[in-house]
C-alpha cells in the first residue's frame, strides 16, 4: 500500500479506497513465473469525486492495479510488448468473467545502472524505435493501442526519504543494492530502523522476504548477514529466527519452482506427442495452454 502511494500520482491516490484493496490471483497472467507474478495484482475500490465510495452495482467498478516486479538491473526494451500482453490477458479475464473492464495501471520498478530511456508510455517506444513523429504520429495515432506506466526508478530515490514504512524503505533499499557486493553493509541502517517493529514475529517476518530476495540474486555467506544483524542491533533469538525462517522460505521456494517445472515439462511433453501425430499448431497451443512464442522458445515448432 505504501508503494501504490509513493508510485502513483495523489490525484489518482486520493479516487482509491486503500482500506479495500485485495490480492487478485493472476496467475494466468503468466504460466511460467505465476510464482513470481502470481501475488502482484490488486482489486481497489475507486470513490466517488465526493469521496464515497460506489455502491450497489457501481461496487463492481473496481480499480485493478497490475505491478510488474521484475527488479531489472538492465534497460529492457522489450518491456512495452511483455506489459500489453499481460495487460490483453487481464482484460479478456476481466470480459469473461465479468462481461466489464476495469482500468489497469502497470507499475514498473526499475533498479537499472543505466538511465531509463525508454519512456513512460507505449508510444515513446515506437517512436523512438521507428521514428514516427509529427503529421504521421498524429494520423495513425488512433490506430495504436498505447498505454502509460507509472516507473519506480529505484536508483533515483532515497528509500529513508520516502513517505513509507521501515519495512518497505527496506525492501527498496535492498532492490537498489542488490547488485553490490557490500549490500549488507549498506542496509544496516535500515535494518536498525525495524526496531521500531515491536512484535519480533513479525520483524524476523519482514527480514527474512528481504533475505529471501537477496538470496535469489547473489551468492552470500551467511556470516555476513549475521555480522549485518548483530551490528544492526538484532538480538541473539531475533538473528536465529531471521536466518531459519530464511532458510525455510528458500526450501519452500524450491520445492514450489520444482512443482511448476514438473508442470510445464508435462505440458511440453504433451505438445511434442501432438506434433509428432500431426496436430495443427492453434490446436496443440489450446489444449496445452501454452502460447506460441513458448511453444517456440521450447522449441517445439519451428
Amino acid at each position: 500500500m505504501d508503494l501504490i502511494r509513493s508510485a502513483l500520482p495523489k490525484e489518482v491516490v486520493d479516487r482509491m479506497d486503500l482500506a479495500s484493496l485485495d490480492v487478485i490471483d493472476a496467475s494466468f497472467v503468466d504460466e511460467e513465473q505465476k510464482q513470481s507474478q502470481g501475488d502482484l495484482l490488486f482489486s481497489i475500490d475507486v470513490k466517488r469525486p465526493g469521496g464515497s465510495v460506489y455502491s450497489g452495482t457501481e461496487s463492481k467498478r473496481d480499480l485493478q492495479i497490475y505491478c510488474l516486479f521484475e527488479h531489472k538491473s538492465y534497460l529492457e526494451p522489450g518491456i512495452y510488448v511483455q506489459l500489453i500482453e499481460y495487460l490483453a490477458r487481464i482484460y479478456r479475464r476481466q470480459w469473461t468473467a465479468f462481461r466489464w473492464f476495469s482500468p489497469v495501471i502497470p507499475l514498473v520498478f526499475y533498479h537499472g545502472a543505466k538511465e531509463w530511456n525508454l519512456g513512460n508510455r507505449l508510444l515513446d517506444q515506437m517512436a523512438r524505435n521507428s521514428g514516427l513523429g509529427g503529421e504521421d504520429l498524429e494520423l495513425l495515432r488512433r490506430y495504436i493501442p498505447d498505454f502509460g506506466i507509472e516507473l519506480f526508478n529505484v536508483p533515483m530515490m532515497d528509500p529513508a526519504a520516502l513517505p513509507v514504512s521501515e519495512p518497505v524503505q527496506l525492501y527498496l533499499a535492498s532492490v537498489a543494492f542488490i547488485r553490490d557486493p557490500g549490500v549488507f553493509e549498506h542496509l544496516i541502517p535500515y535494518l536498525e530502523r525495524q526496531s521500531n517493529i515491536d512484535d519480533i514475529g513479525k520483524k524476523v517476518e519482514v527480514v527474512a522476504r528481504v533475505l529471501q530476495y537477496i538470496f535469489n540474486v547473489q551468492d552470500v555467506e551467511s556470516g555476513a548477514v549475521s555480522e549485518a544483524l548483530k551490528m544492526a542491533g538484532f538480538s541473539t533469538e531475533e538473528s536465529e529466527g531471521v536466518m531459519a525462517t530464511t532458510a525455510d522460505k528458500l526450501r519452500a521456494e524450491g520445492e514450489q519452482k520444482g512443482v511448476l517445472k514438473g508442470k510445464l515439462e508435462g505440458k511440453l511433453e504433451t505438445a511434442r506427442r501432438m506434433k509428432e501425430r500431426g496436430m495443427d499448431l492453434r490446436t496443440i497451443s489450446e489444449v496445452t495452454g501454452l502460447s506460441v512464442d513458448e511453444l517456440k522458445k521450447h522449441q517445439i515448432i519451428d
